[in-house]
């Protein structure tokens, strides 16, 4: 099997200490939105400053955004759009969420340890064979929204942490998943 690969690691990281939680992927049922806006409501009780990105085309017709604004969450989530370069997004932010509810093998999730940040998902598809659980992310069960709000209250609460597990993905990316050895295998 050979999977996706990255161009490079990124070598230019600034890390800042933000509570900026990001999501890439387009809003559409099966990326799971809906029930992460639950997840992120249970989370912002807790830690009120803590932000939420959300990155990709809209394929809902705003009903996301309709829901952020129904569930008074629009000082904590902002919707950004399709962005052609997400880097600047990535290098800005603690944690990196993909609430999928089905799933390949993400590139996403690639882009996220090339910038050194743990990953928070569901255990499904593919997405077990690219996290690590407890050592660069932490894997849910699929429908366990009080468990995936908890991983990310700890991740954003225990900064430290979440550093550790970010380096531990960003060296699988430099080891395993550059595009120079994917063409290799």
């Amino acid at each position: 099997l050979i999977y996706n690969g990255i161009l490079y690691p990124s070598e230019r990281i600034s890390k800042s200490s933000s509570n900026n939680v990001i999501t890439i992927a387009n809003l559409s049922e099966r990326k799971g939105y809906k029930g992460y806006l639950n997840v992120i409501s249970d989370v912002v009780k807790r830690i009120p400053n803590s932000q939420f990105l959300f990155l990709g085309y809209d394929n809902l017709n705003g009903e996301i955004q309709k829901l952020i604004i129904e569930e008074r969450l629009e000082t904590n989530v902002q919707y950004l759009g399709f962005q052609e370069n997400v880097e600047n997004f990535l290098a800005k932010s603690t944690i990196f969420v993909l609430p999928s509810k089905s799933e390949g093998c993400p590139t996403s999730i690639l882009e996220a340890f090339s910038f050194k940040l743990p990953v928070i998902a569901y255990r499904i598809n593919g997405i077990p064979e690219l996290v690590s659980h407890k050592d660069d992310g932490i894997l849910i069960d699929p429908g366990d929204s009080d468990l995936f709000a908890k991983a990310i209250e700890d991740l954003l609460l225990n900064p430290i942490k979440a550093a550790e597990m970010g380096a531990k993905g960003y060296k699988k990316i430099k080891e395993k998943f550059t595009l120079d050895n994917m063409t290799k295998k």
